[in-house]
């Protein structure tokens, strides 16, 4: 395998990308604090939010509706953004610590964040509302930060990874 062709958008680091075939549109998270839109053809720079976050980042994901994008930062904010207008809908501090990583349930009516807090919650995509935390104590939740998460397609099973060197298998009513 070979490089191909080598794009610099900025001079920080790159955090995340997600594609959108629907959109043909690929999104890049930075720790420049900006959101950029590449058309996935061209790689042209198609539009950028600039300060989306106060701080890197780290997480960018188009929801299943393919209308809004859904962001986590160093900042610990949750949120979302109407794709056709850059507008932004929800803005939470969700977290206390960076959002690691965010995921939609298989059929889009949900939502997961991971955090370096070491928890993970979930959120109903239509109207973010904050539905349930799972943590270290109470749940017998990861211990470290927790860095990825994976919606199986089997009902309503969520598994997460942390830095506590365990995944954990997540099972709950939808």
């Amino acid at each position: 395998m070979q490089s191909l062709e080598s794009i610099q958008l900025t001079y920080s680091s790159i955090r995340s990308l997600d594609y959108s075939p629907a959109r043909n549109e690929i999104v890049v998270g930075a720790s420049d604090k900006n959101i950029y839109f590449l058309d996935a053809t061209t790689l042209a720079l198609k539009r950028t939010i600039l300060n989306a976050h106060t701080s890197s980042v780290f997480v960018v994901k188009y929801a299943p509706n393919q209308t809004t994008l859904w962001s986590g930062g160093r900042d610990a904010h949750l949120k979302v953004w109407a794709l056709d207008t850059d507008k932004l809908l929800f803005s939470e501090s969700a977290h206390w610590f960076t959002i690691n990583d965010i995921q939609f349930h298989p059929q889009g009516h949900l939502a997961a964040s991971a955090s370096r807090d070491k928890t993970v919650k979930i959120w109903q995509t239509e109207d973010y509302k904050l539905i349930k935390v799972l943590e270290t104590f109470r749940d017998h939740g990861h211990v470290n930060s927790v860095n990825r998460l994976l919606w199986t397609s089997y009902q309503y099973q969520l598994l997460s990874c942390s830095d506590d060197r365990s995944i954990i298998i997540w099972e709950f009513q939808g």
